[in-house]
């Protein structure tokens, strides 16, 4: 059975379907959509669905990004507002707002600034193209009926048709290994072009378009759970996304946020490793950070800094990590919802921040051998490896600041990010904020270092 597409508990959004589909054009694979449509209250106006992708395509040769979202009116499926991002050697924005029967497209591009305003009186869907999930909403045109007229728009190609959709009754499909009974739906234009589109319930599961040679298949053809929303993975699970699928990882946070036991584990295997560290390693690391002090400040007690060390070290270990993700999900609180106008909630940010640490202590392992064998803890995996001692000046401590772990986990979080918005934000925006506020944190470091020694 597909999705439930019906109302959501309360005011809680109910997550219809999401994964992705495998693109194909003339035969060959260009590419792949992964996405999430949920249905969510919206006022005394009733339900909308919220739906967004990320495309990753590659054609005649060059590679493009396409972030797209779309918002429409449950459950007539009239768009209300749609947004896409392209990256690539032409970088284009479109937005699409609906103002009573008209649909209005703003585009912006290298060729200059255009408007285009399509009158829409009766049934109207947005099918832009290469992106597979918009025939969900198309589909949804039937309401029950065999066949309907409706006009489409595309918004890429600034067109707008007259369409008539039909329900061609179930039929045999295979789909990867799967074999399944789905749904047929016909999409045929007034150019005659014919869009086919097989439906498991509400799922879209395959599209093809013969007279553009396209085609598009579900990458997770097995049944959708009956309540429409996907279990959330496991802890460990969950780790693993952090460092091979973040933008999925954003997807399952969006649903679900846990952070307190993914935080709190990763503090107490912090905290334990700090405390078996040998005593003349961190004897050692003080005495370098002493001799790092700037001229006319009084190096304190090494014997004395290292008893503070072995008491509050561990304690700093458990604490610190909660409150330095704390602060961290604040910062994006502010640059993704209020700069960018995101819906997401400050937990799903702090959920976010805490798996990303796991990028973080990864790298604490791997430096440890380095710092046992070198007697000190002050080398880091990062553009420091270039300096020749240890550093004293500002661009010293700049370099130094600069890790390879830093910059994964920076990368990772914007991925994730990304994924949290629900397509509203591509991946290249997500990542290039988070990478802009960790230089910020960089120079912050720098100078602080800097003025009061490492």
């Amino acid at each position: 059975m597909g999705a439930a597409t019906g109302p959501p508990a309360g005011d809680r959004p109910e997550v219809v379907d999401s994964g992705s589909f495998t693109l194909y054009l003339e035969g060959a694979r260009i590419g792949e959509e992964r996405f999430i449509i949920r249905r969510e209250r919206a006022g005394s106006a009733g339900s909308v669905y919220r739906a967004g992708a990320e495309l990753n395509l590659k054609l005649d040769g060059s590679t493009m990004r396409i972030g797209v979202a779309l918002e429409v009116m449950a459950p007539s499926c009239r768009p209300l507002r749609y947004q896409a991002e392209i990256n690539g050697s032409a970088a284009t924005k479109i937005i699409g707002t609906l103002s009573r029967d008209r649909i209005r497209l703003d585009v912006e591009s290298p060729l200059g600034d255009e408007m285009k305003e399509f009158l829409v009186p009766g049934e109207v869907a947005l099918l832009d193209k290469y992106v597979a999930h918009h025939y969900f909403f198309a589909s949804k045109l039937l309401a029950g009926e065999s066949s309907v007229e409706a006009s489409v728009i595309v918004p890429r190609d600034r067109n707008q048709e007259t369409v008539r959709v039909v329900d061609q009754g179930v039929e045999p499909v295979s789909i990867g290994s799967a074999e399944l009974e789905l749904r047929h739906i016909t999409i045929v234009s007034q150019t005659g072009t014919t869009h086919h589109v097989w439906l498991d319930g509400d799922r879209v599961m395959k599209v093809e378009v013969p007279e553009f040679e396209f085609r598009s298949m579900n990458s997770e053809p097995g049944p959708a759970e009956s309540t429409g929303v996907e279990a959330t993975p496991n802890l460990v699970q969950r780790v693993i996304m952090v460092f091979t699928a973040p933008t999925n990882l954003g997807a399952v946070l969006r649903r679900s946020s846990p952070w307190f036991w993914t935080l709190a584990i990763l503090a107490i295997i912090s905290a334990v490793v700090y405390f078996l560290l040998p005593a003349d390693l961190l004897q050692s690391t003080l005495e370098a950070q002493a001799r790092a002090r700037p001229q006319g400040q009084e190096a304190p007690d090494p014997e004395a800094m290292l008893r503070m060390a072995r008491i509050f070290g561990p304690i700093g270990a458990l604490v610190g990590s909660f409150v330095a993700a704390a602060v961290v999900a604040g910062v994006l609180y502010l640059a993704f919802n209020v700069m960018f106008g995101q819906d997401t909630t400050y937990k799903q940010h702090l959920s976010a921040t805490a798996h990303t640490y796991w990028i973080g202590l990864l790298g604490f392992f791997v430096v440890l051998p380095v710092w046992l064998s070198k007697g000190e803890m002050t080398t880091q995996l990062g553009l420091g490896l270039l300096l020749t001692e240890a550093p004293q000046t500002f661009v010293g401590y700049l370099l130094n600041s600069i890790t390879l772990f830093g910059l994964w986990s920076s990368a990772a979080l914007g991925a994730i990010e990304s994924g949290l918005s629900g397509g509203r934000i591509s991946g290249g925006k997500g990542i290039g904020t988070v990478l802009a506020l960790y230089c910020v944190w960089v120079l912050f470091s720098a100078a602080r270092q800097t003025l009061f020694g490492a």
